[in-house]
């Protein structure tokens, strides 16, 4: 099994996480990108609203998470790309790691 791929220009992109079932990887900075893992093709993007430094993705595969852009946590459906909620966290922290664990 290869697990070294050429994904190519990253377009101002900060990091990147892949998906559980290893169909597909998602990046972030100042957009969120879902791409295929095999071909490299970008299938989706969706606007986040300043930059984020952090990505992670559910067990399940059906949840990003944004994190480490100051006061907020974003969530996206990985299947339709689209915003599920914001969580505002207090301060001003820029963390460009962060875990998400199920309890």
């Amino acid at each position: 099994m290869n697990l070294v791929t050429d994904i190519g220009p990253l377009y101002n992109q900060f990091s990147a996480v892949v998906s559980p079932d290893r169909k597909y990887y998602y990046m972030v900075l100042n957009k969120v990108e879902k791409r295929d893992f095999a071909t490299n093709r970008l299938l989706a993007t969706a606007d986040v609203d300043k930059s984020y430094y952090s990505i992670q993705i559910s067990s399940d595969g059906k949840k990003v998470y944004l994190g480490g852009g100051g006061d907020s946590i974003l969530i996206y459906d990985t299947e339709t790309m689209k915003l599920l909620k914001k969580l505002d966290t207090p301060g001003d922290a820029v963390l460009t790691h962060f875990r998400v664990q199920k309890r």
